[in-house]
């Protein structure tokens, strides 16, 4: 467990120790659905609170403030003519969001969604006792879903976190891929939050630790004897053991042990066809000038980006966060810690031409242990 307490050296923006900073894995998103929230007091400093999130990854999204001394959220709250404003609150006369009945009441007009952040029962007040919404038509998800946020336990079974139900009404206004990438960004501020508090207890209360560092890769069954006489010429580079040689297809990272359950559980159920692999050129990163990690690069291949997508996915509905960056295949043999060769020096390492075919007739999920010099096999996959 990361500690998390007063003084430590936390993100300005997210909360977490620096270390666990989930702000570049959030998604921006251009909602055209303009979205209001109206927050308690007493929710706004909350690390939390979903809601504050929302409206950083929202770009038509604002705050209204709830129980000030000084200030009325009735009377903050503007309603323009140009939109039609609805509640998000399961009212007995609230319209469900998709619905018929929902389209003809807006009659072609863009929606503006205001939905009451708080508690369940701080919510219901907003919806019930503010001014400026007595007479705003109430709106209602399609159907009920379990909630994904782990950091406050849910009353009833169906009711979701403010983030969760913005995602949720969105993507039945403006389609599921919006929904999917504040999914993303819910995910990520879950999982950060879960990791410095400890979350670390399955629902019966037995102890849910962290795991070790984990990833989906492919074994190659490859090792070309160049990579000796790269070793050779500059052996004070480190050089990735014959035995852990894989690609990457997802980094995972450490998760509780019920989300690894969850997910051995869910890739159980993948099914996936065979797929020959051909490399034929070595690259770097950062740079060919500046290299700091080397790697073998594979030809472009649409069943492994297919492969490594549908992954990805699956750990995006899990609720597992995913790397920010774009995903590039690659096979990595070495790391110049800081070696930087004269220019030059290895050129010819990149411009050697060469054909490599792997078989891929599996995928695993590997273990990292810091103490162990081979990655360990966790499950594997068989391909048809």
């Amino acid at each position: 467990m990361v500690k998390i307490g007063r003084g430590l050296n936390r993100c300005e923006e997210c909360q977490v120790p620096k270390e666990l900073c989930y702000c570049q894995r959030l998604i921006h998103v251009e909602n055209k659905t303009r979205v209001s929230i109206i927050m308690h007091r007493r929710e706004r400093f909350l690390t939390s609170n979903t809601a504050v999130v929302a409206n950083r990854v929202l770009k038509n999204c604002e705050i209204i403030l709830r129980g000030m001394k000084d200030q009325s959220a009735s009377k903050e709250l503007i309603i323009n003519d140009d939109s039609v404003p609805l509640v998000l609150f399961p009212s007995d006369d609230a319209l469900a969001i998709g619905s018929k009945e929902l389209t003809e009441y807006l009659a072609g007009r863009p929606a503006h969604l205001i939905v009451p952040d708080g508690s369940w029962g701080q919510a219901k007040r907003v919806a019930k006792r503010e001014p400026a919404l007595q007479n705003v038509q109430a709106v209602k998800l399609a159907a009920a879903s379990p909630s994904l946020y782990r950091l406050r336990r849910q009353v009833a079974q169906g009711r979701l976190c403010t983030f969760e139900a913005i995602a949720r009404a969105l993507g039945d206004l403006e389609g599921e891929q919006i929904e999917k990438d504040l999914m993303v960004s819910l995910a990520a501020m879950d999982h950060a939050h879960a990791m410095a508090r400890g979350v670390d207890k399955y629902d019966n209360g037995n102890p849910d630790p962290l795991t070790p560092r984990l990833f989906v890769g492919i074994r190659l069954g490859l090792n070309p004897s160049f990579i000796k006489d790269f070793q050779n010429e500059r052996p004070e580079y480190d050089w990735v053991i014959d035995a852990n040689y894989h690609l990457t297809l997802c980094f995972i990272g450490r998760v509780r042990r019920s989300q690894k359950e969850k997910l051995v559980e869910a890739l159980t159920e993948l099914e996936y066809s065979k797929f020959d692999l051909t490399f034929k050129s070595i690259d770097a990163f950062d740079s060919k000038e500046h290299p700091c990690v080397l790697w073998i690069k594979p030809e472009h291949s649409p069943e492994l980006l297919e492969l490594a997508a549908r992954i990805r996915e699956t750990l995006k509905n899990l609720g597992i966060p995913l790397d920010f960056k774009a995903y590039t295949p690659h096979w990595t043999i070495a790391r110049t810690r800081g070696n930087i060769p004269i220019q030059g020096e290895i050129d010819a390492w990149f411009n050697r031409s060469f054909s490599l075919k792997s078989h891929i007739d599996r995928f695993i999920l590997f273990e990292g242990h810091g103490t162990r010099p081979v990655y360990e096999e966790s499950f594997s996959k068989t391909l048809t």
